[in-house]
């Protein structure tokens, strides 16, 4: 955990100043902590073949602060043929609350049309697989309940195969 100390010095010539001048601080404040707390908002990650790399909830593994919305790209390396190769993420760790909620697009960006699954819980998700060359991830929180641990997962890329779904299941055979 890292602790950061922020100072902010102001010269006001009214109470009424000084109030907004606290007030701004505070959210500038909420704005850069949020920041930390998810430094890879709206990050890009490039997913190879020789070895995987690991994304963790922050704070992971005490539980995750309320209010974030973080959001990671992964894309297969540029140098992999992007028509050969795809994102598969493999959890290490998951336990979110269900107020809380961590989403696989498949593309790279949210919508509802390319959205893969949602999780919550303690159920440890199945491998995803992306069907292209991106798989765009959201890690949502709304909860003020500070019991569940967050997730770990790592991805890389993997050539391309026959990928079925059965039921709930999906199984890759390359």
């Amino acid at each position: 955990s890292k602790s950061i100390l922020l100072m902010f010095f102001f010269r006001a010539s009214s109470v009424t100043e000084q109030a907004n001048i606290i007030i701004g601080t505070y959210n500038k404040y909420m704005f850069f902590n949020h920041l930390l707390a998810c430094p890879s908002h709206r990050h890009v990650f490039t997913a190879t073949a020789s070895h995987n790399k690991t994304i963790t909830s922050p704070n992971y593994p005490s539980h995750p602060d309320s209010d974030l919305n973080c959001n990671w790209l992964l894309e297969v390396n540029s140098s992999l043929a992007s028509d050969e190769y795809i994102v598969k993420v493999e959890f290490g760790d998951f336990d979110v609350a269900c107020d809380d909620a961590l989403k696989f697009y498949d593309g790279d960006s949210i919508t509802v049309s390319n959205l893969l699954r949602s999780y919550c819980g303690g159920t440890h998700p199945e491998v995803i697989y992306s069907t292209g060359r991106y798989l765009f991830v959201n890690f949502y929180t709304d909860n003020d309940y500070f019991t569940f641990r967050g997730f770990s997962f790592s991805f890389s890329a993997v050539k391309k195969g026959i990928v079925l779904s059965l039921m709930d299941y999906t199984l890759h055979v390359p």
